[in-house]
């Protein structure tokens, strides 16, 4: 697509012409959400043969390198700057490390809140251990 681009003072981006057909033709939201439906499944086909062919590049490079384990599985280098984000717990919160402390935060403020029942106060104090766990192993 950037090639297009570079070499195509027309180019207009695909979102703006859909955008533009529909309106063009009298469609409204209804017609551009079917419109776009339809080619969903050729953005989604594309985009998977786009990484298929990433990930065969990276197994070449990788054989050509001399990074395959004893079994033959290509080994891809995976490189980090390895940065420490900003974390101030409940204050100046900018760092998505700390999202599930924030979560059990948000969790443990209606235990404390008496407008809600104590009883469900009590079984989301006993729960909380085992959501933060849930999200801990599903991340």
């Amino acid at each position: 697509m950037s090639k297009n681009r570079e070499n195509n003072d027309t180019y207009i981006p695909i979102n703006e012409t859909a955008v533009h057909s529909i309106l063009v033709t009298g469609g409204g939201y209804s017609q551009r959400r079917e419109f776009s439906a339809g080619i969903l499944e050729t953005i989604d086909n594309a985009a998977l043969q786009f990484m298929l062919d990433a990930a065969e590049e990276e197994k070449a490079v990788a054989i050509r390198d001399g990074n395959v384990e004893s079994d033959g599985v290509p080994m891809c280098t995976v490189v980090s700057d390895e940065a420490w984000c900003k974390r101030n717990y409940k204050t100046n919160y900018d760092s998505l490390s700390g999202v599930l402390r924030n979560y059990c935060h948000k969790l443990t403020d209606p235990t404390k809140n008496t407008k809600f029942p104590v009883t469900s106060r009590n079984i989301l104090k006993q729960k909380i251990p085992r959501f933060r766990t849930a999200v801990d192993k599903a991340i």
